[in-house]
């Protein structure tokens, strides 16, 4: 696949942001910015893996012109970015995210908008998760009666 025409802008530069940018880069995309508040994140990134970065997110934007808006930031604001890229009509991936702040009205947004936007799925492609449905669907270990989830930390 072809990757030359994809601008993208990492949002976010902590350790999942600096991940994304390798993982952009291993894919042969050329044009990757990154946005973070924290100049010393986007500092390190720019030393890292060679991409302009900035502290703003309008300056970001307007820089980029990104056809992909990737959002690595903490979950309490994933809604923020996701409604700026509906805004812009800008395609989006977020990070799995354990919040649902608005997230009705921004799928809705998105259809109407016909703007493609993607959360990640890790642990529908983890190993374990996968053996367990295997397991489960085999019928090996005979009719699943009931569940107990245990939550640490």
């Amino acid at each position: 696949m072809n990757y030359d025409n994809i601008r993208a802008l990492v949002v976010g530069l902590g350790s999942m942001g600096k991940r994304r940018i390798r993982c952009l880069q291993a894919l042969g995309v050329k044009s990757i910015h990154g946005f973070d508040q924290r100049a010393d994140r986007g500092a390190e990134a720019a030393a890292k893996y060679g991409v302009p970065t900035h502290i703003d997110f309008e300056s970001a934007l307007a820089a980029a012109q990104p056809t992909v808006l990737i959002i690595s930031v903490p979950p309490h604001v994933h809604h923020t970015y996701m409604k700026a890229a509906l805004a812009a009509r800008i395609p989006f991936f977020v990070e799995a995210s354990v919040v649902d702040t608005d997230m009705v009205s921004i799928i809705e947004q998105a259809e109407r908008a016909g703007v493609f936007g993607a959360p990640s799925a890790t642990m529908v492609f983890h190993g374990g998760v996968r053996l367990i449905k295997e397991t489960l669907a085999s019928g090996s270990l005979g009719k699943l009666s009931n569940i107990t989830e245990e939550s640490f930390g």
